[in-house]
C-alpha cells in the first residue's frame, strides 16, 4: 500500500513539475512577444526581447509547442481554473510566436528562400572566418588600412561581381572581420567580397572628414585590383550597416555627383558603384542623435559627438556634411535600404523620413522593412533575420543584373 502511495505521489509531483514548466515557458514567450510593444523605452530587456525574435524566433515557436503539450497532458490532474488559465496562456504564446516568427520569415525572397528554413534552428559557428587574402591600402593622409578579400569558391569564364563592405559600430568601433561569415557566404555563391577598414573616431580624434575619404580610397583601390581576384570592376556594389551604412550611402551618392565627388588623396576620385545596400543606416544623423536610445554600450549621442568632434549645435556644418540627404540626386545609383521596424538606436522613423526625402529628390531607392526586428537583426550567422536579409539582398542584386552568372 505504501509503495502505491509513493508511486502516486511521485506521479503527481512529475505532473506538477511538467505543468509548471509549461506555464513558465508560456510566460517567458509571452514576455518576449510583448517586448516589441514597449520598444522605445530604452529598456535593456525590451531591446533584447525584440532583437531575439530574428535570432531565436523558430526556437520560441518550438518552446511554445512544448508548453501546449505539457499543459494539456497535465490538465486532468490540476485544478480547473489554474489548468484552463495555463492552457490559454500556452496557446496564446504559440499563436503569438508563430505570428511574429512567420512575419519575419515572410520577408525571405527567392524561389526557395535561399536556404532550408529549418537550418535556422541550428546555430552557426561565430568563430572568425579567415579571408583568402589580407591586403593593405592607403587611406586619408596615406595611412595603411586593412582590406580582407574573400574570393569566389570557383572561378568561371565571366568575372565575378564585387561587393565592398563597410562595417558599423557607431564610427567608433568595429573591424573588417566582423562580416566574415556573410562575406564567405557571398563568396561561396560567386561574389568577390572586400571588407575595408577605416579610421575610427575617438574623443580626441573626430573622423567625420577622414573616414569618408578612407572608404573612398578603399573603393578606388578595390576597382583597381578587382581583376586580380577574379572580379569585374564594372560591377561594383557597396554594402554597409548602421554607421557603415551611412558611409556606404554617402560614398555611393556623392560619387555620382559631378560637383562633389568622393575624393581620395592617394587613388583619386572614387568610382560610382552600380548599386548600394545599407542596413539600418544612420542616414539621418540629426534624428538619430536626438531620438536614439543606447544599446549594448553604443549611445547615439556619444558616438555622434565623437565622430563630428562635438554636439550638432557646435558643429552644424559637420552634421550636415554626414547627412545623406546632402548627396541625394537622380544620378545616385540604385539603392536598397533594409529597415528594422522596431529599431530604437537608429530609429526607423528617421531612416524612413530620410529615405522618402531621397525618393522625392529622384533617387532610385527601394526600402525593405523587417517586422518585429531590431538594430542588428541580421548580425547572427544563420539566424532567421540573417537568412531573410541575405535573401532580400541577393534578390535585389539579381534584378539589377549584379549577381554571379
Amino acid at each position: 500500500m505504501r509503495r502505491k502511495d509513493g508511486f502516486f505521489r511521485l506521479k503527481m509531483s512529475l505532473k506538477w513539475i511538467a505543468f509548471l514548466s509549461g506555464l513558465f515557458i508560456s510566460m517567458i514567450v509571452l514576455a518576449f512577444a510583448g517586448s516589441p510593444l514597449l520598444i522605445g523605452t530604452g529598456s535593456d530587456f525590451v531591446q533584447l526581447g525584440t532583437k531575439s525574435w530574428s535570432i531565436i524566433g523558430p526556437h520560441l515557436v518550438l518552446f511554445s509547442c512544448v508548453a501546449v503539450v505539457l499543459t494539456l497532458v497535465c490538465v486532468k490532474k490540476i485544478k480547473r481554473p489554474l489548468a484552463y488559465t495555463a492552457i490559454g496562456l500556452s496557446f496564446i504564446a504559440l499563436i503569438s510566436s508563430t505570428w511574429i516568427t512567420g512575419s519575419i520569415g515572410k520577408t525571405i525572397e527567392g524561389d526557395d528562400g535561399l536556404e532550408n528554413p529549418f537550418t535556422t534552428f541550428v546555430p552557426t559557428s561565430t568563430k572568425p572566418i579567415e579571408p583568402d587574402r589580407t591586403e593593405m591600402y592607403q587611406g586619408a593622409d596615406g595611412q595603411e588600412l586593412e582590406a580582407l578579400v574573400y574570393e569566389p569558391a570557383t572561378r568561371t569564364e565571366e568575372d565575378a561581381p564585387v561587393m565592398m563592405y563597410i562595417h558599423g559600430g557607431g564610427w567608433i568601433s568595429g573591424e573588417p572581420a566582423n562580416w566574415g561569415s556573410n562575406a564567405r557566404w557571398y563568396a561561396e555563391r560567386g561574389w568577390v567580397v572586400v571588407s575595408v577598414e577605416y579610421e575610427l573616431a575617438t574623443e580626441e580624434n573626430a573622423t567625420w572628414n577622414k573616414a569618408p575619404e578612407d572608404v573612398a580610397c578603399g573603393l578606388a583601390w578595390t576597382k583597381k585590383n578587382a581583376s586580380e581576384w577574379g572580379g569585374d570592376e564594372e560591377q561594383l556594389v557597396v554594402i554597409g550597416e548602421s554607421s557603415g551604412g551611412n558611409l556606404a550611402v554617402n560614398l555611393a551618392w556623392s560619387a555620382a555627383l559631378d560637383e562633389e565627388p568622393s575624393e581620395c588623396a592617394i587613388y583619386g576620385t572614387a568610382p560610382e558603384p552600380q548599386a548600394v545596400v545599407a542596413s539600418y543606416p544612420v542616414i539621418n544623423p540629426s534624428y538619430t542623435y536626438e531620438n536614439g536610445n543606447e544599446m549594448q554600450g553604443l549611445n547615439p549621442q556619444e558616438f555622434t559627438e565623437a565622430y563630428i568632434g562635438g554636439t550638432p549645435n557646435e558643429h552644424p556644418d559637420r552634421i550636415a556634411a554626414i547627412d545623406s540627404s546632402e548627396y541625394a540626386s537622380p544620378s545616385a545609383p540604385p539603392t536598397l535600404i533594409l529597415e528594422a521596424e522596431k529599431d530604437d538606436i537608429v530609429p526607423v522613423k528617421g531612416v524612413s523620413e530620410a529615405a522618402e526625402e531621397a525618393q522625392e529628390q529622384g533617387v532610385d531607392l527601394t526600402r525593405k522593412t523587417f517586422p518585429y526586428s531590431h538594430h542588428g537583426f541580421d548580425s547572427y550567422p544563420g539566424s532567421l533575420g540573417n537568412v531573410a536579409s541575405k535573401s532580400v539582398v541577393v534578390n535585389y542584386l539579381e534584378n539589377l543584373g549584379l549577381s554571379p552568372g
